[in-house]
C-alpha cells in the first residue's frame, strides 16, 4: 500500500463493532472478537506505517448520525486527531477523486462542514454524538441549526444558485 500510494479505508465502526454475546451464538461472538482484535493490530501497523487512510463507513452498520466514532476509533488506534480529520475530508475527497470540488474550504469549493463547540483535537470523540453538532451546512446550505448559531444570510450561496 505504501509503494503504491494505495489508500486504507477500514470501516473501523463495522470491524470493531464487538456483538453483546447474548445475542448471538457463541461461535459468532469468538469470531469477532478475534477479528476485531485482528483488525485492530493490522489497522494500528499501517497507521504506524504511514498507508494513506480514508475515512468511511458501512451504512446501517451502526445507528444512524453516529458514523463519527470512526474518527475516535482511528485515533484510538494510532492516527492523531487532525490526521482523523484530514482522512474523513481530503482524503476521503481525494480517495473518489471529487477533491477539485469538496474537502477542504477554498473558494469555488461546494461548503460541507458542522459546527460545534467542542474541539476535536483534544476530544475527538465528542463528534461522535449528534448532539455536540450545533450545525451543519451541505453544499453551502444551512440544513441544521439546533442552536441557532448562524443567520441564514450568513451561510453563503452555493455555486450556482
Amino acid at each position: 500500500m505504501l509503494a503504491k500510494g494505495t489508500f486504507l479505508v477500514p470501516t473501523l465502526s463495522s470491524a470493531l463493532r464487538v456483538p453483546d454475546p447474548k445475542d448471538v451464538p457463541a461461535y459468532l461472538y469468538e469470531k469477532k472478537v478475534r477479528w476485531s482484535a485482528i483488525a485492530r493490530e493490522r489497522v494500528a501497523t499501517a497507521l504506524q506505517a504511514g498507508v494513506r487512510v480514508a475515512m468511511g463507513t458501512d451504512a446501517a452498520v451502526c445507528p444512524h448520525g453516529v458514523n463519527l466514532k470512526e474518527l475516535g476509533h482511528l485515533v484510538e488506534l494510532g492516527m492523531s486527531p487532525m490526521g482523523a480529520i484530514v482522512a474523513g475530508t481530503r482524503n476521503a475527497a481525494t480517495l473518489m477523486r471529487l477533491d477539485d470540488h469538496i474537502s477542504t474550504l477554498e473558494a469555488g469549493k461546494l461548503a460541507d462542514l458542522v459546527v460545534t463547540e467542542v474541539d476535536p483535537l483534544t476530544d475527538i470523540w465528542s463528534l461522535a454524538d449528534p448532539a455536540n453538532i450545533g450545525a451543519i451546512i451541505q453544499g453551502g446550505r444551512l440544513v441544521k441549526d439546533l442552536k441557532g448559531w448562524l443567520a441564514p444570510d450568513t451561510v453563503p450561496t452555493p455555486l450556482g444558485a
